[in-house]
């Protein structure tokens, strides 16, 4: 019985806790519910709001006399709101959004009702000739709410809502928002913003002049195209900064029918899915021109300065880009040929290298920024077709891009220097100039543009030991828990070289310059074969590599990693450190390094 009872509690105390939780907890406090109680407008949605209907008294500032009345007339679409009276043009959004929010959230300081509605002075109150009448109409019904005048304290404004017998105190900031002005000044009504467009939304841009028409298309890979006066590829970059620019263009004042408005000097036109909207220019007044989207009546004045660069000429639109390509295409191979020599590069695995080529001494940044300065490599200007083709007659460099997922190379063709000029047929009958002085600075024929700078790239702390040989004689140097010792064939002992300071000086083992790419039999002539001297750098980590020094040479002595077939420069101080601890004539023999 006891098990009975308390398994019955048990199930009550659970479901309690369970009301509390699920229902309980989503009750309105009871300050929200007073909050709630004082509310004008209890069901009211912005959202469902179509239309806005007011009617502004203007009244005198002195004497408070009716002087006119202004009616306003908001209408919501697709696009968002734009006011139809007392001017057709675009509304201020966040004004809009403002009135509504304000709408919504509307508080009541005080209500009049019952005999207290009735003997209300209506003149006083201002209810009679109200401000402001505001109608908001939803798809199904509509609410009229009609402003007076402030009280004797000036906090609140008397105020009644059509089909209430009632009449409510409500902030005065709700009457002054309501009485929407076109005056020009900050309060508006009318939208600031020219186009009402998002600016990667935007598919086309068409500029037209007297006499001239510059026409731009987004193609579903997002890259910019001109298709008037000429189809070429456009300026990426330049057109969508012109895009965005629009988007942001802003009127400075609005004009109310100019008479020096003149003939149109300038017609922009932004499409955006399935609508285009037009700016209409005129004629310059001072800093100002005088512009209007022809799809309203309203004028407006657009600064100057915002607008001077749809004023250049069609080129400024085409691309200055030797190679067009889309930013997501990738390119997963270049074949260079020029002076008969043939260089090929491949990304592999994210880095980019010199195909057939493993060597360590190559630098995958140094390739990866080569094949990109080929890619990004700008032209001179546009050349008649004939020019380019005869001058294409004679090649000197031939580039083909290999792009991921993209079966066919993309090949350009470079024409021999003329007039300090190399032409290039961009596209099908696009020709091109480039500077051909930049074009040479750029060309690699072989490897040496791509070597590192630092053959031996280890810090002198890394090194656990050095050997240092001619081909009579070698010596190692071991760093010990106490220091180095140095070895030979005759015993070992601690080594009076100073070691450190020798490493500090030399490492890393840099190469004033890259000679030459050789085969054994090429190395003699750099006195390599034998060379004159070799150092090995052994470390724990990285394992060793040799400098094997040769001849001597203008800027210091050749040298050549051991296994690799280029040669470098090692400058001279560099080798006078090493050559210290070389051994003396005479000591124990060596293999020739």
């Amino acid at each position: 019985m006891k098990f009975r009872t308390t398994l019955i509690l048990l199930v009550l105390v659970i479901a309690c806790a369970a009301y509390l939780f699920y229902v309980d907890r989503y009750k309105p406090s009871t300050e929200e519910l007073k909050r709630v109680e004082k509310r004008v407008f209890r069901d009211f949605e912005p959202a469902q709001v179509v239309r806005i209907l007011l009617d502004v008294t203007q009244r005198d500032s002195e004497t408070g006399a009716v002087t006119g009345t202004q009616h306003f007339e908001l209408d919501r679409d697709s696009a968002g709101w734009n006011l139809l009276k007392p001017v057709n043009f675009p509304a201020d959004e966040t004004l809009v959004r403002q009135v509504l929010d304000l709408t919504k959230k509307l508080d009541q300081a005080a209500v009049l009702i019952g005999d207290e509605y009735e003997s209300l002075n209506r003149a006083d109150a201002g209810l009679d000739t109200p401000d402001v009448i505001a109608t908001f109409e939803m798809p199904s019904t509509s609410i009229t709410v009609r402003i007076g005048l402030k009280d004797s304290v000036g906090w609140n404004c008397y105020a009644e809502i059509e089909g209430r017998n009632a009449a409510y105190l409500v902030p005065s900031n709700y009457k002054e928002l309501l009485a929407l002005k076109t005056d020009d000044g900050y309060t508006d009504a009318r939208r600031r913003l020219v186009f009402d467009v998002r600016p990667l939304n935007v598919s086309g841009l068409l500029v037209e002049r007297p006499g001239a028409t510059i026409e731009c298309r987004r193609g579903d890979d997002t890259m910019w195209r001109l298709a008037q006066p000429v189809a070429d590829a456009a300026d990426d970059l330049h057109v969508q900064k012109l895009v965005d620019k629009l988007a942001n263009l802003k009127v400075s004042s609005f004009v109310d029918e100019p008479t020096n408005f003149g003939p149109v000097r300038l017609t922009i036109t932004l499409v955006q899915g399935p609508l285009s909207q037009r700016l209409q220019i005129g004629s310059q007044q001072g800093d100002k021109l005088l512009a209007r989207r022809s799809e309203y009546q309203q004028y407006v004045e657009i600064p100057a300065a915002d607008l001077a660069e749809f004023m250049l000429p069609a080129e400024t639109y085409r691309s200055k880009l030797l190679v067009i390509r889309n930013p997501f295409e990738e390119p997963v191979h270049l074949t260079q040929e020029a002076g008969g020599e043939t260089l090929e590069f491949d990304l592999e695995d994210g880095a980019w290298h010199f195909a057939g080529s493993s060597s360590p001494l190559l630098d995958e940044l140094r390739i990866e920024d080569y094949v990109a300065q080929w890619g990004e490599i700008t032209i001179t200007n546009f050349v008649d077709a004939a020019v380019g083709r005869a001058a294409l007659s004679s090649v000197w460099i031939a580039l083909s891009f290999t792009y991921k997922d993209i079966d066919k190379p993309v090949v350009f063709t470079l024409s021999e220097p003329a007039g300090g000029l190399v032409y290039s047929e961009r596209t099908p009958g696009t020709f091109v100039a480039l500077d051909a002085a930049a074009v040479a600075a750029l060309l690699a024929t072989n490897e040496l543009p791509f070597l590192t700078d630092e053959p031996v790239a280890w810090a002198a702390g890394q090194i656990k030991e050095i050997k240092a040989e001619t081909p009579a004689a070698s010596v190692s140097f071991v760093k010990g828990s106490n220091g180095w010792v140095r070895i030979t064939s005759e015993g070992a002992a601690d080594s009076e070289e100073d070691i450190d300071a020798v490493l500090s000086h030399v490492l890393p083992v840099a190469a004033a310059r890259w000679v030459a790419k050789v085969d054994e039999g090429g190395l003699a002539r750099y006195g390599l074969a034998p060379a004159a001297a070799a150092f090995t750098f052994v470390n724990d980590i990285d394992g060793s590599a040799a400098v094997r020094v040769g001849n001597e040479c203008p800027d210091g002595r050749h040298a050549q990693i051991a296994g690799q077939p280029y040669v470098f420069v090692l400058a001279e101080d560099k080798y006078d450190a090493l050559a210290e601890l070389l051994p003396p004539a005479g000591a124990n023999p060596s293999s020739a390094p």
